[in-house]
């Protein structure tokens, strides 16, 4: 339920941050043409089409959660029903799979790093494994448990430039920084409860260009955001269906842009924040068969497009490149908060 553009699609290693920001100077330079007509403050973000395989065709999906591109485009997506991982290019077309029954059991958050090794939250054992390129399994960590480096329901992940990994432990709400190597966790970010820094089932983390992390506080309906070193800095959110309120959040992925997308699965839509969580748009379609029901993940790809895993009707969209790239960077832009991730 994870997306981190700066990590997938930066030369491999120690280039990160010079290439994220690269990026986002390029998005503030190209945004500032076109601003979006302030009479449209809520416009589509509209569906392309849908990259889920058809039912019969091999990589046909059951209740997909977390998605993920590497830097060619391909697409990720654990496909939940299926205790697996399937793999697809950017089109659609379906290349293999990871894991299967037996290996996994109801597998959810998925992340890529930059030289393509898959991992996965194992959320039925309770643990992460680690999938290399060519499919084989690398490693296996974790178990259920409370203490530190054991799970209970861990569904989400987000790798961080350097490479460490960032769990969603959810039933222990609480987040789990590991690193590539898994073992024992380097940090670990709050707890149970309602106040700031404290969480209700956590179900959604991204990593954002300037290192900071963002977390879907799922059963609080907010949005929370923390340095690197584990400090809160901020929240944002209210329960709610009006636009800009939440319910049940799950997927978050920040986009290069700068936009926070967030997967809004209780009210069906995926909307996107400023990095302050100012909102800006949700997704919205007249046409029954591109209505969301319940998304769970999301993710942006180097070219900047998005990809929603909609969990309870089972397809995987793509939003298309202009609407979620251009249009988002021109409003931020024209809200002069293009970019704006360092205090």
């Amino acid at each position: 339920m994870m997306d981190q553009w700066f990590s997938r699609c930066s030369l491999r290693g120690a280039g990160a941050h010079v290439w994220a920001a690269a990026l986002l100077a390029a998005s503030v330079a190209l945004a500032g043409i076109a601003p979006a007509p302030a009479s449209t403050p809520h416009r589509v973000l509209a569906f392309a089409r849908s990259l889920a395989p058809r039912a019969g065709q091999p990589g046909r999906l059951s209740g997909p959660s977390g998605v993920a591109t590497d830097s060619s485009g391909d697409v990720v997506v654990a496909d939940t029903g299926h205790d697996r991982v399937v793999r697809l290019t950017a089109s659609g077309r379906f290349l293999g799979v990871l894991g299967g029954p037996g290996v996994l059991s109801e597998p959810s958050g998925v992340a890529i790093d930059a030289y393509g090794d898959v991992y996965v939250a194992d959320t039925g054992h309770d643990r992460i494994v680690e999938f290399a390129a060519d499919g084989g399994v690398l490693r296996v960590w974790g178990s259920e448990g409370e203490g530190p480096g054991q799970f209970e329901f861990p569904t989400a992940l987000a790798l961080e430039p350097g490479g460490d990994l960032y769990v969603a432990d959810t039933a222990n709400g609480r987040l789990q920084r590991f690193p590539p190597t898994g073992g024992l966790p380097t940090q670990i970010i709050g707890r149970p409860g309602t106040r700031p820094g404290q969480f209700d089932a956590p179900e959604g983390v991204a990593v954002s260009p300037a290192g900071d992390v963002l977390v879907s506080d799922t059963g609080n309906d907010r949005v929370e955001v923390f340095s690197s070193t584990g400090a809160f800095r901020r929240a944002w959110g209210r329960p709610g269906s009006d636009p800009g309120r939440l319910n049940g959040p799950e997927g978050i992925a920040v986009h290069a842009s700068g936009a926070v997308l967030v997967a809004d699965g209780g009210n069906d839509r995926v909307e996107a924040f400023t990095a302050t969580g100012q909102f800006l748009r949700a997704t919205q379609s007249r046409r029954a068969s591109q209505m969301l029901q319940g998304p769970d993940g999301v993710a942006t790809d180097c070219s900047g497009r998005v990809q929603v895993a909609d969990g309870d009707g089972n397809p995987l969209f793509a939003l298309p490149t202009y609407t979620a790239l251009l249009e988002l960077r021109e409003l931020l832009a024209s809200r002069g908060v293009a970019g704006r991730w360092s205090d």
